[in-house]
Parts: structure tokens; sequence; C-alpha cells
């Protein structure tokens, strides 16, 4: 007796996460998800022999934050360097060795920095940029720590640290604060320079960031896009999840109201619901100085091409003459490991060969001049040393963690 063959299959299946799809002539998925979750999706083969139908669950994790660069120790050369480092001795180039882990990796502050262990262990430094220590002895919102020197933050599960001056709430403004993010996804801002009291905390945060002279800016799980920790702004991009969001800036591409700034994992760039297109290719990574109106953007593409747009009179984008960038514009082919800048008259670019280099005006008035000279464009500094990471604490002081 002839065995029946199967001459037909169709495949079909219900509805399919965000990213995901379903080949109905193989029965297979594709593609990637864009909101973690569980989904429980219904598939329908069906042949000349009849239809079977089956639930498959897919199950799709929050994707884990990259981390680049190596752990080391942490250095200072500046103004605050002395008094950070415990009066240490200073090497021939002026850095001097923090007391810290050996194994650190920073985290850009707008107002001083931060560093994190190989165990998660934070540690935060700094002061106000004005009035003295003694009038305002609490780093960061933290009671009872010292600010001259870099103290363990107390507070647990912490996964992102941010902080600025300007408007913190609808009813607080012209105050420095610092914000974080915990692994619950609850956003927290503190006052430093008054009751040293939290102001906010909102749930459901994927991202935050902020800046110096801009507000608290968050991304929650809707997608909503929050400034001053609490005011919807508006929502991402039409088809851009809050898991697709790779780097979030308060700011900094001149925009009132101001509107988050943010590069995806696909590698383009929007200021708030708007795609950015500046005629450069995907982005890898972007940073910002966002002062009010003297604002500065750095990005740079998957191919090293670096753009920059802003205020330009110190030469700080490292572009020729002094006029205000409104639009991205190329400063060259930079491959690039992060930008670090204290204020919009000097930059800090450090390449992935571990090179430093310094674009702006080292004007003393500001105390820049004790860490670099004056250069018109991108300038190799400190051509004995390797860096690793760098970030800057105002104008005053280089923070960085070297190769030994």
């Amino acid at each position: 007796m002839p065995t029946k063959q199967i001459t037909s299959v169709v495949w079909s299946c219900g509805a399919l996460p965000a990213g995901v799809s379903f080949n109905t002539a193989t029965g297979t998925f594709s593609g990637t998800p864009e909101v973690e979750g569980e989904y429980i999706v219904p598939v329908t083969v069906t042949t000349n022999y009849g239809t079977d139908m089956k639930n498959v669950t897919l199950s799709v994790a929050e994707p884990e934050v990259e981390e680049d660069g190596e752990y080391g120790p942490v250095y200072a050369i500046g103004t605050k360097a002395k008094t950070w480092s415990g009066n240490a001795e200073a090497d021939a180039d002026g850095f001097r060795k923090l007391n810290m882990p050996d194994a650190c990796r920073l985290v850009k502050l707008c107002t001083g920095f931060a560093a994190k262990t190989d165990s998660l262990q934070w540690y935060v430094c700094g002061t106000t940029i004005h009035g003295s220590s003694s009038a305002h002895p609490k780093p960061y919102g933290v009671t009872g720590l010292s600010p001259s020197v870099p103290v363990q933050f107390p507070v647990e599960d912490v996964v992102d640290m941010s902080s600025g001056w300007y408007r913190v709430t609808s009813s607080v403004s012209g105050s420095y604060y610092f914000a974080y993010l915990t692994s619950d996804h609850v956003s927290h801002v503190v006052l430093l320079m008054t009751a040293n009291s939290a102001i906010t905390s909102v749930g459901n945060i994927k991202k935050l960031s902020s800046g110096y002279g801009a507000g608290v800016m968050t991304i929650d799980n809707t997608g909503a896009t929050r400034y001053e920790n609490a005011t919807v702004r508006g929502q991402l991009a039409v088809g851009v999840s809050p898991s697709q969001v790779k780097k979030l800036l308060a700011t900094g591409m001149y925009s009132k109201p101001r509107m988050p700034t943010y590069i995806t994992t696909s590698g383009y760039l929007y200021k708030g619901a708007e795609r950015v297109d500046f005629g450069g290719g995907k982005i890898r990574n972007i940073w910002g100085y966002p002062h009010g109106e003297k604002q500065h953007l750095f990005a740079v593409t998957e191919d090293n091409q670096l753009y920059a747009m802003g205020e330009n009179t110190y030469h700080s984008l490292g572009l020729d003459g002094t006029e205000t960038r409104t639009e991205l514009e190329l400063v060259g082919e930079w491959d690039v490991k992060t930008i670090a800048q204290g204020s919009t008259m000097d930059t800090f670019l450090l390449t992935n060969d571990g090179k430093l280099y310094h674009s702006g005006a080292a004007m003393s008035v500001y105390d820049i001049s004790k860490i670099v000279s004056t250069h018109e464009s991108f300038t190799h500094i400190y051509p004995d040393k390797r860096f690793i990471d760098i970030a800057m604490y105002s104008s005053t002081t280089l923070v960085a963690i070297l190769k030994e």
C-alpha cells in the first residue's frame, strides 16, 4: 500500500513581540526583540494531513549594559588633586594617585566624578563648583561624608549616577543636585546645597542623564521622556523602545523646551521624537556638555568619523574658526574611546590606543592652565602616559585611570 506524502505545509502564528518576525514558509522566528518580557505565541501548521497548533513561549531578557574599558587606579591633576589624594606625591607630570581601590572604572558626573569597582562598590568625590567646602560640606547629598576625599557611596544596588546644576523640579531651581538609578529602576534625586534630602523618586526608569545647566532627564519603561525627573516631556520616536536606547544625554542640540538627545542600538541619533540626519554613518557613541545655551555635542560613527556641534569660541570643538556650529560638522577621523569636558572652553579626547588629546583655551581664571596649554585643534598631550579612562571636575581637575 503506497505511503501518503506531505504535499503542502503552511505555517502561521499569533501576535509577535516588537522586532520579531515569523517565516510562514519555514516556520522559524527571526529578528531582535525590542522589549523584555515573556510572550506566548500560538503557532499553527497545516498540511494535507490536517492542522495542529501549539503555544511557543518566547522569553526576552533585558539586554545587559555593555561595559567597555579596563579597571585601574585613579589619578588626578589640577586644583583638587592634592586634596583628593591626601597630599600624595605628584609624578613628573603632576598627577597624584587618589586613595581609592586600584581596580576602578570612572563615571562622568557634571560636578565631579564617581568610580565603581569590580565588586560594584561606588565611590564619589567632589564639591560644589562655587562656594567653599566649609559652606557646602556634604558631597552629592550624602549625609556625614567629607567632601575633600573620595568616599564610598552608602546606597546599594546603584547602576548609574549623574549630577548637575539648574532646575531640579518645578519648585526648586538654581541648585546643585545629584541623581542615581538603582537596580529596581527607581531614579532618586537629592539636593546638594540645602536640606540634603530626597526631592523626587520616580519608578520604572530605564535611563538617566543630567548636566550642568540642565535638569535630570529620564526615560521610563513606557518610552516617556521625563524632565526634572517628573514632568513628561514627550515620547521616544515612533518605533523606538526604551531597550533600544543605547545612550541618553540631557540636552546638547539647542532645543527649547529641553528634549533628550539619544542614540539607539541601531546607530541612529534622535532629538526627542525627531531623528537627526547629519550625512554621516551609524553612530557608536555620543558625548555632550549641556550648559544652558552653551551646548556641545560630539558623535563618533562606527567608521571613526568624529562630528561636533556647539559653541567654538575657544576652539573646544577641534574645528577651524570660532563660530558656533548649530549642526553636526565633521572634525576628522578619530578612534575615540571617550570625551570629557568640564566646560565649553576645553575638550579632552581619549583614543582607544590610550593617547590623550586636548583642544581649547587654557584660561588661568578657570585653573585649566594648571593641567594643559591652549590648543586650537586636538593635540596630543602627556605623550609618556597611556590612559584607560578620563573625567573632568569643572574646569579645574582632570581625573584619569592610567596604565601602570
